[in-house]
């Protein structure tokens, strides 16, 4: 059977309404859980590290306490009298700590010692001489008199702390005091110099309840939690401080993993079970820490049960479910109203959809009619495109061609043109070269010039020497024989001045010979330069020539080109016509089917318009 529209609707609402909340109730849940149990762990640690100041500040103030006394004139001086005092009862064999003990020691400065026990909340404060004898007491225990050396107290605590002390303050840890009964005693105490002479050393027992009242305050701890002191003499963890919450007294042995840890110098805190008391069995949350004390091995530890620690993530967890069935009934009050207020109008819509069906099915068929008629006229424009397209690709096939072939043209033009530039500028460089000879020629024309005057200065010059050499050789005729060796060099210079005749004669010849060929060199230079004048005049009409057919038929292949691009763009144009047309046609196919599947559609429609009206 069919669910009815309404229960869908609410259906829905409770699902979109109650999924979105579930999975943020979750986060929250997961989120606010981590944090509060974040801060329940960081409350129970700073419970502890509160504790565990407190009890490192009593012992700080506890030694501070005995160093304070052993410095006092009330110390030093009772410490005396009493040391005289059991000397004297020791060799009369009065008993000491008696009334006659009290009578003898009782002094304004005694007194003094006494209410600085009271004050102080000692349990006992003892006086040892530098003997080891415990010669005074506040409390007058059965350690008065005693020999710490030598007697039935030398393994006492009170021995120990003897032996430490001698040195300054120090801290003996509780330990069973047969003077106490057997109960657990810790000492405390500093020595009484002066001037480096060692008088005796003042003692203080501390008070067991004066820790537990540290330990066992309340504030913050609930009503499961507690904090307790542990401690390690040997290999034996025992207690330092009695429980209140769990059984446990001081002195009795304790050990678990969190005391381990803490004893071993590690702070944290860790989840675990309750081994005793009220919270044997159960899960507990325990916070560690070491306390750092001079001559101690103490270690706090402070329990909570989980139950009361993680008690606001239990409320929470409460107040998210709550929440969650609040909205479940919000959403499904909202939800009939809705579905209400939308069932009312939708039996008037399947009404107007019933009535408007039959109206679109008529009207449909009509458009059907001519939707076919229009298929079939897109269809011859179709065929008629078609070939259109492919005149115009083989037009622009063939004005392709024609711009590849003009193109090469304007390739080979502009190749003759730069043959011909390149024609140019060698005839340029061959007239600068004949100018060069031309005047080269000139200059030697020049020299050959000064060469032959050069030449007919020397044939002046040789006929000058011969007229001389003649004088000479008359002058010699005339000296007789004294002048026959100078005729002998007249004759040779005469010689000479004829041979220089001679040579500038055959300079004169060569230079007449050189003259005539410079002239036909000047000549041929003329013609030669005339002959490059005419060459570059036509090389510069040739080149003129190459450019103009360069720029005709640049101008024609970018007409080609231009042809041939217009030519392609038609085609691709026509092309796109072509599709536009078959997309036309595509469309107008689909249009016909479409007609027909919206009839189908609008009669399907009409079959759900009844059956929505049976459901709502």
């Amino acid at each position: 059977m069919k669910m009815r529209l309404s229960v869908k609707l609410i259906s829905l609402f409770l699902l979109f309404g109650l999924v979105p909340l579930s999975i943020v109730s979750v986060l929250v849940n997961h989120q606010a859980g981590e944090a509060l149990r974040s801060r329940a762990y960081a409350m129970l640690d700073a419970v502890r590290e509160s504790r565990k100041n407190e009890v490192e500040k009593y012992c700080r103030e506890r030694m501070d306490d005995s160093l304070i006394l052993s410095e006092t004139v009330a110390a030093l001086e009772t410490m005396k009298s009493a040391h005289r005092v059991l000397l004297e009862f020791q060799k009369t064999g009065r008993k000491v700590g008696g009334p006659d003990w009290q009578a003898a020691v009782q002094t304004p400065l005694s007194r003094f010692l006494e209410l600085f026990r009271r004050q102080g909340s000692y349990d006992d404060l003892l006086l040892i001489d530098a003997e080891g004898h415990v010669v005074f007491t506040v409390a007058r225990d059965a350690d008065l008199g005693e020999d710490l050396l030598h007697g039935s107290l030398q393994g006492s605590g009170l021995a120990r702390l003897y032996a430490k002390a001698k040195g300054g303050a120090a801290l003996e840890d509780f330990a069973p005091y047969a003077p106490a009964k057997g109960a657990q005693a810790a000492f405390v105490g500093a020595p009484i110099k002066r001037d480096g002479e060692l008088f005796g050393m003042v003692v203080l027992q501390l008070s067991v309840e004066t820790i537990d009242s540290i330990l066992q305050e309340r504030i913050g701890m609930g009503e499961t939690g507690e904090s307790y002191l542990v401690g390690k003499s040997g290999d034996v963890v025992s207690y330092r401080s009695n429980r209140i919450a769990a059984q446990g007294k001081i002195g009795q042995p304790h050990d678990n993993a969190s005391v381990a840890k803490a004893l071993a110098g590690e702070s944290g805190s860790m989840s675990r079970i309750g081994v005793a008391g009220n919270l044997k069995d159960i899960p507990i949350l325990s916070s560690y820490a070491p306390v750092v004390v001079p001559g101690l091995h103490w270690a706090v530890v402070t329990i909570i049960a989980e139950s009361e620690a993680f008690a606001a993530v239990t409320a929470l967890n409460w107040s998210i479910l709550g929440v969650a069935i609040g909205s479940a009934v919000l959403v499904l009050v909202v939800g009939w109203f809705f579905t209400r207020t939308i069932s009312q109008p939708l039996q008037q819509v399947i009404t107007v959809i019933s009535s408007s069906s039959a109206q679109m099915a008529a009207s449909l068929t009509e458009q059907e009619r001519v939707a076919a008629q229009q298929a079939a006229s897109v269809n011859e424009t179709n065929t008629t495109m078609e070939e259109l397209g492919a005149s115009a690709r083989q037009s622009a096939e063939q004005a392709e061609v024609a711009a590849n072939g003009a193109e090469k043209a304007l390739e080979l033009s502009q190749f003759g043109m730069s043959r011909v530039e390149d024609t140019q500028a060698s005839m340029e460089k061959a007239k600068a070269k004949v100018e060069a000879i031309a005047q080269q020629i000139l200059l030697l024309s020049e020299k050959t010039g000064q060469i032959r005057d050069i030449a007919n200065l020397v044939s002046g010059f040789a006929n000058e020497t011969k007229m001389l050499a003649m004088n000479a050789a008359v002058e010699a005729v005339r000296a007789g024989e004294h002048g026959k060796g100078f005729a002998v060099l007249a004759m040779e210079t005469r010689k000479l001045a004829d041979e220089s005749k001679r040579s500038a004669g055959k300079i004169n010849a060569l230079v007449a010979e050189v003259q005539r060929a410079n002239n036909s060199t000047v000549m041929a230079t003329e013609e030669g330069s005339k002959t490059v004048d005419e060459g570059m005049v036509i090389t510069q009409n040739t080149a003129e020539t190459f450019r103009e057919v360069a720029q005709t038929m640049g101008i024609a292949s970018q007409g080609a080109q231009q042809i041939s691009l217009n030519i392609r763009q038609q085609s691709v144009a026509i092309r796109q016509v072509v599709e536009a047309i078959k997309s036309v046609n595509s469309g107008a196919r689909e249009s016909v089917a479409g007609m027909a599947q919206i009839k189908e559609g609008i009669r399907t429609l009409n079959e759900a318009a009844q059956t929505l009206q049976k459901m709502v």
